[in-house]
């Protein structure tokens, strides 16, 4: 093992001559916890000091449980970085990303080999990120596909990411950076910080913040890069490198006075020393444990005419009320159709919880389409799904405008003894609802969509159903369409009235009553006493 790690030493001063003498900036994490300080969750940190050998540390949220040596890295670890499997670490000095399970063992010092020296890096749910100082790479998880020039440009020391965008620090341009997630549209100066102690060495981001650490300080702004806060806490060191953060905290790397430092989210009750010991840490992590998401869907109008469209509409919320979602919504349909392109859309937040996006849905054919909304889920947030429903209707041949409509199943009300259905119309026009033993009921329609139409029986069909219970109807519902011809559908529909019949349990017996007697009249009831004679008293004198 010794002789590959000189060997891969030997190829990196080849590919780039120069030594890690400067003081290298940490990676910033962007997958952050998101429960409240539990068992199983961690706050990790890279020891690139040489007094101890260099190692990652590792300890638990509230700051005990604290080891040094949680993994060793025989190659001057700079950055660290965690998802929910795997910790991952850069090793400048011989070109390569580690990786090792969250319990410290299958470290693997090789499993990413990079063109560059990296020393920031980040994970997402599909990717590994790392700088040179000058650059951004990525891979795939699984350590395929290496890109080690995916951002050019960039003067990036650290990086962070969440579900829409890559952040980076550049300290020597006094600036942080963002460019979208797959790495277009690149704003080497989307943050100034030209105002600023020192150039910016970590960042991170959460669901409404990005940080990052200056000479003695972290900063903050909102995601949009306004209200920029040079002196949002103080670390209590001037050599001050990785930041990380999660639901409750901000945690950071103080190289000199060999601690990690933690503060509240809005920046109260800061303590340097929160965990002391470390041996020069620089990259500083903390677990990504995303709360659940809900995600729900609407489409307006309810009801299209080919080749109308209809806008669909995801709201994402975070269940647990911390961090409004981000990233990606992808959407599918039942039937045919096209959305977009793309078949997608990125959230924008609407409030702390909730986060929105939309897209267009153009269908082909006519039915009943069930469209579902995919979020692929962030740092923060599960992912989740929602779905609703669009009636699509053919458009008319001749035309003229459309009279397809569609109807739904009756729904009775046996209190009453009506019933209800719903036609669905593609635009404005008029419904009229009439059948033997129903009384006549006309609407107007000014827009396409649902329309409610109650089946009220005549005083005929009211006494037969008060007596027997039941009347079987036959109704016609038709649609004519402003400026159209008309279109009638039929259901044969059974209304009922009064409550169903319980049946008998099992096993019990029930004795009917024997039919009534006839009386004198041909009808059945009970005939009474024997009718007698009245006899009449002898007349007097």
């Amino acid at each position: 093992m010794v002789s590959a790690l000189n060997r891969a030493r030997r190829r990196a001063r080849r590919r780039r001559p120069r030594l890690f003498t400067l003081p290298l900036i940490v990676v910033i994490v962007a997958t952050v916890l998101t429960l409240p300080t539990t068992a199983g969750a961690y706050v990790y940190w890279a020891n690139y000091g040489l007094a101890m050998g260099t190692t990652l540390g590792r300890a638990n949220l509230d700051g005990t449980g604290v080891t040094q040596t949680f993994t060793s890295v025989p190659n001057s670890p700079t950055g660290v970085a965690v998802d929910d499997q795997h910790v991952y670490w850069t090793n400048p000095a011989v070109g390569t990303i580690g990786r090792a399970n969250l319990d410290g063992t299958g470290a693997d010092q090789f499993f990413v080999t990079t063109a560059t020296n990296p020393i920031g890096v980040a994970a997402d749910a599909r990717h590994i990120y790392w700088t040179d100082g000058g650059s951004i790479g990525r891979a795939n998880l699984d350590g395929s596909s290496v890109d080690d020039s995916f951002i050019t440009g960039s003067g990036a020391y650290s990086v962070a990411v969440d579900g829409t965008h890559i952040y980076w620090s550049d300290m020597g341009g006094h600036a942080i950076g963002r460019a979208n997630l797959d790495g277009s549209s690149p704003d080497h100066s989307f943050i100034d910080l030209s105002g600023a102690a020192s150039g910016p060495t970590g960042v991170a981001v959460d669901g409404q913040h990005i940080y990052w650490t200056t000479a003695g300080a972290v900063g903050r702004s909102d995601l949009s890069g306004k209200n920029v806060d040079l002196h949002f806490v103080a670390t209590g060191d001037s050599n001050v490198y990785g930041v990380a953060v999660d639901s409750q905290h901000l945690y950071w790397a103080n190289l000199r006075a060999g601690t990690i430092g933690r503060a509240n989210l809005d920046g109260s009750s800061s303590d340097p020393g929160f965990i002391s010991g470390a041996n020069a840490p620089f990259g500083v992590a903390v677990d990504s444990l995303p709360e659940a998401s809900a995600t729900t869907v609407a489409c307006a109008p309810a009801a299209v005419l080919i080749p109308a469209a209809a806008i669909c509409t995801a709201t994402v919320t975070n269940t647990a009320g911390l961090n409004p979602p981000t990233g990606t919504v992808d959407f599918t349909a039942s039937g045919a159709g096209s959305f977009g392109p793309p078949a997608s859309c990125s959230l924008i937040a609407i409030a702390a919880t909730q986060s929105t996006c939309e897209q267009t849905f153009a269908a082909t054919a006519a039915g009943i389409d069930s469209i579902t909304g995919a979020y692929r889920g962030d740092t923060f947030n599960t992912p989740s799904n929602g779905t609703a429903g669009v009636t699509v209707l053919a458009a008319h041949p001749s035309g003229k405008p459309a009279n397809s409509f569609a109807l739904s199943r009756p729904k009775l009300n046996r209190r009453t003894g009506t019933a209800t259905v719903i036609a669905t119309v593609p635009g404005p026009g008029a419904l009229l609802l009439t059948g033997k033993g129903i009384r006549k009921l006309t609407k107007s329609v000014s827009h396409p969509g649902r329309v409610q139409l109650t089946l009220t029986a005549q005083p005929n069909t009211s006494r037969r159903l008060r007596r027997t219970g039941r009347a079987k109807v036959t109704v016609e519902v038709t649609y004519r369409p402003t400026g159209g011809d008309p279109n009638t559908k039929s259901k044969t529909l059974m209304l009922r009235r009064g409550t169903r019949r319980a049946k008998p349990a099992e096993g019990s017996s029930v004795t009917e009553n024997p039919p009534l007697p006839l009386t004198s009249s041909g009808r059945r009831g009970h005939p009474g006493p024997p009718a007698t004679r009245s006899r009449r008293s002898p007349r007097g004198n």
